[in-house]
């Protein structure tokens, strides 16, 4: 794996994450295809406090961030807690939406588009999360869990068989 690093900001101050991506065997990339990229993408939310100027102030949570993501790759983000790791993945795949910047995927910027148009791309995407507790419901079994995402994408009736 090859480190390449990123600073995300994250409520008003600096921290480092680490992208990690996993390349082929030689460690050589072959022409390939660019999976997903983004630049200069920004993640800012509102609070409900005011500068001097009455002007809203915000925490920026991912501040440009670039990243290019070939085909074969895998991505790994590493960072202490708190530093924007999550909300990159959740803005990719528009669960936020940015406050700046481009997401593109296969080439497509899907920037602005809809949940609607969204929710095709979601059956190619994922986020895996390493503490189980943000992804995994200890009230549900793990068929319900595995079975919740085929409902949600319209690959499986609604019925779900319970055992």
């Amino acid at each position: 794996m090859s480190p390449r690093n990123a600073r995300i900001n994250s409520g008003g101050r600096s921290s480092s994450c680490q992208m990690f991506l996993s390349r082929n065997e030689e460690g050589k990339m072959k022409k390939k295809n660019i999976i997903l990229e983004t630049k200069g993408l920004k993640l800012y939310f509102a609070t409900e406090k005011k500068d001097k100027h009455r002007k809203s102030l915000s925490v920026k949570a991912v501040d440009g961030v670039d990243m290019q993501i070939y085909e074969g790759e895998t991505l790994g983000l590493v960072g202490e807690s708190g530093c924007g790791k999550s909300t990159i993945g959740r803005t990719v795949l528009k669960l936020y939406k940015p406050t700046e910047g481009i997401i593109k995927y296969k080439d497509k910027d899907i920037t602005k588009w809809s949940v609607k148009k969204m929710m095709p791309l979601r059956k190619e995407m994922q986020l895996i999360f390493q503490d189980p507790y943000s992804s995994l419901n200890p009230r549900m079994t793990v068929g319900q869990i595995i079975g919740e995402a085929l409902v949600a994408h319209g690959m499986y009736k609604k019925e779900i068989r319970r055992t």
